[in-house]
């Protein structure tokens, strides 16, 4: 009775048998979720594999050698944030390079934010100014005429990374950063819209350098 008895004690702590284990396994992953999860984990692993390869993880790299390279510094207006940004290109790069959108057609407004009376029948001063000022570095005017910004100046170092002269281009924008939050939302988005052309039609490296503005007390 004792032996008979905890026998049958033995045998009700034991789980009950739902059968095989690789059984329900294969019955889950013939389930679409399953299906999915293998999809995803097979995915997640190609996609590091390429990485990988591209890092070239696991060998010893090339030696380092100098690349020729150019900065591409985009300028709306000569103020002391393009001499920053001037100062920091040329600290960068072999070669700088200014740009600026001219509107073929400008209106009055254009006129108007370039200080040129709407019947003078004269054009934008920047070309002038630079002149006048002697930085250093060229300025290049790329025309365009349909009031935009950030296309052309993508178009341009598109162009440039084509020739295959140089072996690094890097494009540093200029921009403000004001000291109170609210006032970001007034800010205009000239660096936001440069940025993601030239991430969305350029290999360009591109770097923002904001000049902070102080709180007043």
């Amino acid at each position: 009775m004792l032996d008979a008895t905890g026998a049958q004690q033995r045998t009700a702590a034991q789980p009950p048998d739902t059968g095989p284990r690789p059984a329900r396994q294969r019955d889950r992953l013939s389930t679409p979720g399953g299906l999915a999860a293998l999809s995803l984990d097979a995915m997640i692993h190609r996609s590091y594999a390429r990485i990988g390869e591209r890092l070239e993880l696991g060998r010893i790299p090339g030696p380092v050698t100098r690349q020729r390279s150019l900065v591409v510094v985009p300028v709306t207006a000569i103020t002391r944030l393009t001499r920053d940004a001037l100062c920091a290109a040329v600290s960068l790069g072999d070669e700088v390079l200014a740009v600026t959108v001219v509107h073929t057609a400008p209106d009055t407004e254009d006129r108007q934010a370039a200080g040129v009376p709407p019947a003078s029948g004269r054009g934008y001063p920047r070309r002038r100014d630079w002149e006048l000022w002697r930085p250093g570095v060229p300025l290049v005017e790329i025309p365009d005429a349909h009031r935009r910004l950030g296309r052309p100046i993508a178009a341009f170092v598109d162009h440039l990374g084509t020739e295959r002269t140089y072996d690094r281009i890097t494009v540093l924008i200029p921009e403000v950063e004001p000291a109170r939050l609210w006032q970001r939302a007034l800010q205009n988005q000239r660096g936001a819209v440069i940025d993601r052309a030239l991430r969305r039609h350029t290999d360009a490296a591109v770097r923002r350098l904001r000049l902070r503005m102080q709180a007043s007390a």
